[in-house]
């Protein structure tokens, strides 16, 4: 999405601003995990709060290709990649399109077929944060009943332009969340982003998008079960 508004004109940018202002997103990880390293993902980016200024930037658009915006919505690469990986199965498409939800769900053997999933070249691809981005590390290693999740992309070193610079108004409020839900209770779970809930049975890792894309936060986490 962030390359998407970086083509827009600084013109157009000063028009939609008052959206960005208003809209925000979220993009969030649920996760659920059985003893032995099995379990279910599901990716869900949420546009709800954002659908009346990505129907005027459709409109707007200089390029005249307005399929960019619907693009938006096609989890077809994410879907077809999956379905190639030994130990992902069960994969659904719960995307809602009219409502402005991107989202897919799959079970997983194991940690290593979790990995490769990650990997994949559709993973995540409607925000540009696929396994492919050079850099940037997501992957679990479990080892014994402790589960260590490394999630984060390289700090940006370049300064925005004044075009991302606007646009990045409209990921200010935006957050990625990600949450683990385990059979067993929890002992400790570890993370400068990471909070243990009251039932003991489920660890949020949460923090702003745009820290996130731009490298001044992560989502690792070290989670040990009891």
């Amino acid at each position: 999405m962030l390359k998407l508004i970086k083509r827009f004109k600084t013109t157009t940018l000063l028009v939609l601003l008052p959206f960005m202002l208003s809209s925000c997103f979220e993009v969030s990880e649920e996760y659920y995990f059985e003893n032995d390293g099995s379990g279910t993902a599901t990716f869900t980016i949420d546009l709800s709060q954002s659908m009346a200024m990505l129907n005027l930037m459709k409109s707007m658009d200089t390029t005249g290709n307005t399929n960019q915006v619907d693009s938006l919505f096609e989890n077809q690469d994410a879907l077809e990649s999956l379905s190639q990986i030994d130990g992902i199965y069960n994969i659904k498409n719960l995307s809602d399109t009219s409502a402005g939800i991107i989202s897919y769900s799959y079970s997983f053997k194991n940690i290593e077929a979790l990995n490769k999933s990650l990997a994949s070249k559709g993973s995540n691809s409607a925000l540009g944060f696929g396994g492919s981005q050079e850099g940037s590390v997501n992957r679990f290693v479990k080892n014994g009943k402790t589960i260590t999740r490394t999630l984060y992309v390289p700090k940006s070193q370049d300064d925005p332009t004044e075009e991302e610079a606007m646009s990045e108004a409209f990921f200010d409020d935006a957050t990625w969340k990600v949450t683990y839900h385990f059979s067993n209770k929890v002992k400790k779970a570890s993370g400068a982003t990471t909070t243990l809930d009251k039932d003991k049975k489920t660890v949020v890792s949460a923090t702003k998008f745009l820290d996130f894309s731009k490298g001044r936060s992560n989502l690792n986490c070290t989670i040990k079960l009891k």
